[in-house]
C-alpha cells in the first residue's frame, strides 16, 4: 500500500511542478535576449533551488506519513530528483517555459534594459544575492504561515461551531 501512495505522492510532485509552454510569435533576437537576461539573472539557480526545496518538504511529509518506506528508497528517489531537476534545467527546452512569461511582460526595450541593469554593480549583486535572500524569504513566509496557523485553527473552529459543522464523525 505504501509503495502506491509514494509513487502516487511522486507523480503529483513531478507533475504539480512541470511547467506549461505555449506556442507564440517572437523575434529570435528577442528570445536570444530574454535567454541571455535569464542566465544572467541566475533564474535557473533559483527554480533549481526552489524544486529542491518544494521536493524536500514532499519528502519529508511522505516519510512522515509513510515511515514503512525504506530511508534507502527515499534517498534513491531523492538524488534521482535532484540529479534529473539539474540536468532538465540545462536542457535548451528549459527556457521554453520560461521565455513566454519574460515575452508577455517585457517588450524587446524592457529587456535590453535589464541586461544593462544586470551588468551594472548592483545588478550584479542582486543576481549574487538573490539566491540567498530568496532562500531567506521562504523561510520567514514558512515561519510566518506557522505563527498564523493556530489563529486560523481557532477562528475556522469557532466558524464551524457557530455553523453547525461537527467534524468529528
Amino acid at each position: 500500500m505504501y509503495k502506491k501512495i509514494f509513487i502516487l505522492t511522486l507523480l503529483v510532485f513531478v507533475y504539480s511542478t512541470h511547467g506549461h509552454s505555449e506556442a507564440f510569435d517572437l523575434s529570435s533576437e528577442k528570445r536570444a535576449d530574454i535567454i541571455k537576461l535569464i542566465n544572467m539573472t541566475g533564474t535557473i539557480n533559483i527554480a533549481s533551488q526552489v524544486a529542491n526545496m518544494t521536493s524536500q518538504e514532499i519528502f519529508d511529509l511522505m516519510i512522515k506519513s509513510t515511515p514503512e518506506i525504506p530511508a534507502r528508497a527515499v534517498e534513491i528517489i531523492k538524488t534521482e530528483m535532484t540529479d534529473l531537476i539539474s540536468e532538465e534545467m540545462r536542457k535548451e527546452k528549459f527556457y521554453d517555459y520560461f521565455v513566454p512569461i519574460y515575452d508577455k511582460y517585457y517588450s524587446e526595450k524592457e529587456i535590453k534594459a535589464l541586461i544593462d541593469f544586470y551588468k551594472t554593480d548592483l545588478g550584479r549583486k542582486l543576481v549574487k544575492v538573490l539566491p540567498y535572500f530568496t532562500q531567506e524569504c521562504m523561510i520567514a513566509g514558512k515561519k510566518w504561515g506557522e505563527s498564523i496557523a493556530p489563529i486560523a485553527i481557532e477562528r475556522i473552529t469557532e466558524r464551524f461551531k457557530a455553523e453547525g459543522i461537527d467534524l468529528k464523525d
